[in-house]
């Protein structure tokens, strides 16, 4: 079992089903698990290796959703684990192992990074979605960086609009805390869910190796996706290769 990471799920009491059956998908990685939901939509699994906790109030966008973000940090924080992969509901990595790049310490932030870094504008052109890989030290700095939040990024948590995102929230702080961020090497998201683009998606697991997914909606399509990788993993290049490839795939 690995001690030393954490994974987190974030969900609420009405992603309950999807968390139950895409349980495996978290379970594979051997690592104690955390699953956090709001106070007022709490979800309960009992297992050896699980431990649920509540915070905060339910919610898609608005200040609510950051300051249930920030208070799930926090819980994240009394956990003794170095490592922490943080999840959504729909959000997997194919494979039990997580990537061997994501042991690179040059790098604070890996997460599914939508759009560019705007050229003279910080924390503009980008979203940071999920799942994050990051350590306890990078954790710590979001945290303060919520806690002293500079007076024109107070709308984010005083605002309940919907242009208040928890993955813009993410890239806002990076962005000016100065992290080193960077997009998983084979990570994949789709907008609204991965099956939307699924036949698409498949392509990607099975010929260019993409396994760090967000907008999985059903566990059918995650296995499916999981055996589309295992053909591109016998058949083709090794992890060495996809470290070094920096693949990006993305589709607004």
């Amino acid at each position: 079992m690995n001690e030393d990471t954490l994974t987190v799920v974030h969900c609420y009491a009405g992603d309950q089903e999807r968390v139950e059956r895409m349980l495996p998908y978290w379970l594979h990685h051997e690592t104690p698990i955390l699953l956090l939901s709001p106070e007022d939509a709490p979800v309960e699994i009992k297992h050896e290796r699980i431990t649920c906790r509540s915070a905060g109030k339910a919610g898609w966008k608005g200040a609510r959703t950051i300051l249930r973000q920030i208070a799930h940090w926090k819980i994240t924080s009394e956990f003794p684990q170095t490592h922490l992969f943080l999840n959504d509901s729909d959000t997997v990595c194919l494979t039990p192992e997580l990537p061997n790049y994501l042991n690179d310490d040059s790098i604070d932030l890996w997460a599914n990074v939508i759009g560019t870094r705007h050229p003279t504008i910080p924390a503009y052109g980008m979203n940071f979605e999920p799942p994050y890989y990051l350590n306890q030290w990078t954790l710590a700095r979001l945290i303060d960086f919520a806690d002293h939040l500079p007076e024109e990024y107070r709308g984010y948590v005083t605002t309940d609009v919907e242009t208040v995102e928890i993955s813009a929230f993410y890239m806002t702080a990076s962005e000016l805390l100065g992290l080193r961020s960077q997009r998983f090497n084979d990570g994949f998201r789709t907008y609204p869910s991965i099956e939307d683009w699924a036949p698409w998606v498949y392509w990607e697991a099975q010929n260019v190796g993409a396994r760090v997914i967000h907008g999985i909606k059903q566990v059918e399509t995650a296995d499916r996706l999981a055996d589309c990788y295992r053909s591109w993993a016998r058949y083709s290049v090794s992890e060495e290769l996809v470290d070094t490839r920096k693949m990006t795939r993305v589709r607004e």
